[in-house]
């Protein structure tokens, strides 16, 4: 890098250099330091310029900043930080002078007049929205130390938001929920935005060419958190009405990195570490059979049984065990800088990630350039291009991922007596290690913003952009000697499946906001137009291939046998809006606003859809009658809204199969019946709260209580078989209601120069429930239902409450929970059925964050992250106890009620129905600033060394029903087929990884 940089001054010394020494006579420069108000403390990375002299710069880790090559004259002196409050001085340079401006800064616990993006051209001061719109800063959530995907940060620090974490393979995600399962059919993600382009957001893509293949991954964490400034999260309906259909589950808005005024800001960035499985060994269940017969490694115990645990067999063979320790690193290099002319933010970065089983991994290449010219005042143009490159190594062996993983669960000691198996009841470790799964990705989302202010009073916008994405998955099975005799059958004779998906979203949108200062003492109109055009096309094709002519690898091509597919699907949408915004003296602000659309997957019969909104915001604590010294800003609000979320694409139309008829002749057969009065579910929402800060601007806090309805859900009705047509119909028959509180605070306990402890916490309340199906009968599914009075999702399985054991050992009185239906109260456990045992998905969560600075170059911060309230079934714990009977517990005959499960009671599930709730140190870093003296060592111009590390340790987890088998960590889920987001069922799943780094952060 310096010697680029040596190349490119030599140049342009020689194209400048016989008028430099003249120039730099007139002019002079700036010097200065930017601190804390109160406790005196350093601030680094303020953006510190003169108002229209088109120079500034970033000041470093120390405060310091230095403004070259002044004109002499008059200047506004500016700085600026995300939440600091803006800061101008007066200055004047002469001839040579070298200027010494330092500038006092103040925290703001709570910004009211930060920009908020709000679908408007103009965006919005946060005191006039009548919303909850959360903002994360992530330069300063990266700055602390804090690590993870995009999805993993977002859940940390975003009040409302509940993800339940993936399975831990490298390149796995899971789906976000913003207030709750707004639908049973539909998926509940919400919209994601970078820089204007509305962006692919798959919560459930899926690997290879089957719906299994170690977990569903999430296009949002394609994304690089290193590239991201901010991050808005539009929660409701309420906030979300100007974003139209689809906008009902929340909106996230994404803002990358930009230029800033100054000469080019080089940063490096180094990150090496280290991910592992905590716990390794004894995080396992020994596994039992009633067997006398001695094998190798096994316990015989007193009573009869056989103990025998399949990881420390591995090691006493001298084997080892399959877990490892995977190698994180990570390579950056950006610059930004500019002129008023021209502003650039240029990144590159490489990553690679290894989990804690040798075949699995990710590869991942990122760059992005934004550029942004202001050829004059009234006119801007900002571009932003974004490209993603990122090979992922799964592991698929078997018809479950992470196989190896239940033949820990589900093995028994007899499987030790196996020498091919060595106690791995199904397919083990260096089986599944030969099977290929990967999955390749390329991406490029780009856009172009026009920003014009023809009229003082009027703001035009446009915006235009794509997101194109290829992914090529496969998977890919070599042919075993031993044939379909192997651990995984058929697939053993060879096996190549390979799935190409292309996936292109574009949308133009236009909005215009003409300010007016109406005839009304202190009144003002802003009112808003905008119209938007999306489309999105997916193309889907690939191919299996079975059985290869010889042992080894294979493609498609060489396979004996060979099918393939191809799927297109299109969808359109066009909408407008018109919203009107009064003010009174810049406290008082009304908004109403009305969306209308039209989608392409709408029935014939249903054309198009208004979506409005109303609310208020009012600083009360700007009022002149308001004297609370507590309270530095106070501010109510409520809103009231509309948004939808369309249909399936092919939901609302007829559809027949091709076949082969009569004669080998082509034909078709009835399919799917349609239902062309078809429309989107409408999410309506009404919200009240509170934004304040207190005691000097040391405490914020924030306070939400929503109430939701999706009307017109949409449920699967079933076909009558008289219509010629199976399966069933998509019908507006439902009604659904999510409500629950919101709550933030932030604090600065103390602040002093030397020492500074913050204190962050969130927490948030979501209770759901079917209100109507519409006549349509309650909607099973594996271990859950949709039932009316009760949450969406909910458990239903049958509940032993109490049994015995008589003299012999038999069950006796046994009792099991009735149904309604049954009269309520109990039953015998021989006519028991499955009864409701609690909500699939959190009704209570949040997370709590701890901040120490020390003198000026130390920050210690720690992370704890909470959910609780809901119900979980462990496929692996019910399969042991009832369905496999591998456990002590079942075959010892200790607990009457297990006992009663597996002889009276016939649904396997009942066996693993656990509460669910934890809290987990989530996240812990150590962030040094490095001296001006240690770093001018190495030509930087400041930087950072951070420790971190992840997921340490489980601080508390709420379970019953175990029966003795060790605690399951509640926290693991899988998206088994697409938009079961809900789903409380889990089996075969790897545990969280833990993980530790050392990142390097230096700037010149």
């Amino acid at each position: 890098m310096r010697i680029l940089k040596l190349v490119v001054g030599v140049a342009v010394l020689a194209i400048i250099g016989p008028f430099a020494t003249s120039i730099e006579a007139q002019n002079g420069q700036v010097v200065g330091q930017v601190t804390d108000a109160q406790t005196g403390a350093s601030l680094g990375d303020v953006q510190v310029y003169l108002v229209g002299a088109g120079i500034g710069a970033l000041t470093r880790q120390n405060g310091r900043y230095l403004l070259l090559n002044v004109p002499v004259g008059s200047y506004e002196l500016t700085a600026e930080r995300i939440g600091l409050a803006t800061v101008t001085q007066q200055i004047t340079v002469g001839l040579g002078e070298t200027v010494e401006a330092n500038l006092t800064m103040e925290s703001m616990a709570l910004n009211l007049d930060a920009l908020i993006v709000t679908g408007t051209a103009g965006g919005s001061q946060a005191r006039a929205t009548g919303t909850a719109v959360a903002q994360v800063d992530m330069s300063a959530v990266m700055e602390v130390g804090q690590a993870g995907s995009i999805q993993d940060l977002l859940n940390a620090n975003v009040s409302g938001l509940n993800m339940s974490s993936g399975p831990g393979n490298v390149g796995t995600g899971s789906a976000i929920k913003i207030r709750g399962l707004g639908s049973v059919t539909l998926g509940s993600g919400p919209l994601i935005y970078v820089d204007g382009v509305r962006i692919d957001n798959n919560q459930n893509a899926r690997i290879g060419t089957s719906n299994m293949r170690g977990g569903a991954v999430s296009r949002l964490n394609d994304l690089n958190p290193e590239e991201i400034e901010s991050v808005e999260v539009i929660k409701g309906p309420a906030a979300a009405t100007l974003y139209g259909t689809e906008a009902s589950a929340g909106v996230i808005q994404i803002t990358t990195k930009r230029g800033t005024l100054g000469a080019p800001q080089w940063d490096i960035m180094v990150k090496q570490g280290a991910s592992y499985l905590s716990d390794a060994v004894e995080r396992w269940p020994a596994v039992y059979d009633k067997s006398t017969t001695p094998c190798t490694n096994c316990v015989l115990l007193p009573t009869g049984v056989r103990e025998f645990e399949v990881l420390k067999s591995e090691i006493a063979l001298g084997h080892g065990i399959p877990f490892t320790t995977g190698h994180d690193q990570a390579y950056k290099i950006g610059v930004q800088g500019g002129t008023d002319l021209l502003t650039y933010y240029l990144s590159g970065q490489v990553d690679r990630n290894e989990g804690f089983v040798d075949w699995n991994y990710q590869d991942k290449y990122s760059a992005r350039v934004n550029l942004e010219v202001t050829p004059s005042e009234e006119l801007s143009v900002r571009t932003n291009m974004g490209f993603i490159r990122s090979q992922t190594s799964f592991n698929g062996g078997g018809p479950f991922p992470n196989e190896f993983v239940s033949s820990i669960y589900w093995g028994t000691p007899a499987a030790m007596e196996d020498p091919r198996r060595r106690g791995w009841n199904w397919t083990p470790p260096w089986a599944v290690a030969s099977v290929d799964v990967e999955e390749n990705i390329d991406r490029f989302i780009g856009s172009m913003t026009i920003r014009h202010n023809p009229l003082p009073w009027l703001i035009q916008q446009v915006t235009g952009g794509a997101d194109f994405g290829s992914v090529i998955s496969g998977r890919m099975y070599p042919r075993s000697p031993l044939g379909s005799s192997d651990f995984m059958g058929a697939a053993n004779l060879g096996r190549s499946e390979s799935l190409h998906r292309q996936v292109s979203q574009a949308n133009v949108d236009y909005g215009a906001t003409a300010t007016f200062e109406l005839p009304f003492l202190g009144t003002d109109s802003e009112t808003s137009f905008g119209a938007q055009y999306y489309v999105k096309s997916t193309h889907e094709f690939g191919a299996t291939g079975d059985q290869f002519p010889a042992p080894g690898p294979g493609t498609v091509s060489s396979a004996a046998v060979k099918s393939g597919f191809e799927d297109f699907i299109e969808n359109k949408t066009f909408g407008v809006y018109l919203q009107e915004q009064l003010s009174w003296n810049n406290r008082l602000f009304l908004t109403g606003a009305v969306r209308g659309d039209d989608n392409s997957a709408f029935g014939d019969n249903f054309n198009f859809v208004v979506y409005p909104k109303v609310s208020a915001s009012w600083v009360l604590s700007e009022e002149s009658f308001f004297n609370f010294g507590l309270f530095n800003d106070l501010r109510l609000r409520t809103a009231w809204g509309r948004a939808g979320r369309q249909p399936d694409v092919f939901a609302a139309r007829r559809l027949y199969a091709p076949i082969t008829a009569h004669g080998d002749q082509p034909g078709l057969t009835t399919d799917a019946l349609g239902n062309q009065d078809l429309k989107p579910e409408v999410g309506e929402e009404l919200e009240v709260g509170f934004d304040a800060s207190l005691l000097d601007n040391r405490v914020s806090l924030g306070f939400t209580y929503y109430n939701k309805d999706t009307k017109d859900a949409i449920i699967a009705k079933p076909v009558a078989p008289s219509s010629g047509f199976a399966g069933v119909q998509l019908v507006n028959a439902g009604l659904l209601n999510n409500k629950g509180i919101e709550l933030e605070a932030r604090g600065s306990l103390i602040r002093t120069e030397g020492l500074e402890w913050n204190l962050g916490f969130n927490y948030a309340t979501n209770s759901s429930e079917v209100v109507d199906l519409g006549g349509l009968p309650t909607i099973s599914m594996f271990g859950r239902k949709h039932k009316e009075g009760l949450p969406i999702s909910s458990v239903f399985v049958q509940n032993v409450i109490s049994a015995e054991f008589d003299g012999s050992g038999n069950i006796i009185n046994d009792v099991c929970e009735a149904t309604p239906e049954q009269g309520g109260g109990t039953v015998s456990c021989s006519q028991a059925q499955d009864v409701y045992r609690g909500p699939s998905t959190p009704t209570w969560f949040g997370s709590f964050n701890t901040e120490i600075r020390l003198g000026s170059s130390i920050r210690l911060f720690a992370l704890v992250d909470y959910s609780g309230g809901y119900t979980k079934i462990s496929g692996d714990l019910a399969a042991s106890h009832l369905l496999f009977q591998n456990s002590r517990q079942i075959l010892e005959r200790q607990d009457p009620r297990l006992a009663a499960m597996s002889e009276i009671v016939g649904n396997w599930l009942q066996g693993g129905v656990i509460e669910g709730g934890l809290a987990k140190l989530r996240e812990v870093s150590l962030n040094y600033t490095i001296a001006d003296g240690l770093a001018s060592l190495i030509g930087s111009a400041g930087g950072t060394i951070t420790v971190s590390a992840r997921n340490l340790a489980t601080l508390w987890m709420a379970q019953s029903g175990t029966f003795g088998r060790r605690e399951i960590d509640v926290e693991l889920t899988r998206q088994w087929t697409s938009g079961n987001e809900a789903g409380p069922y889990h089996q075969t799943s790897m545990p969280p990884e833990s993980s530790v780094a050392l990142t390097f952060r230096l700037r010149y």
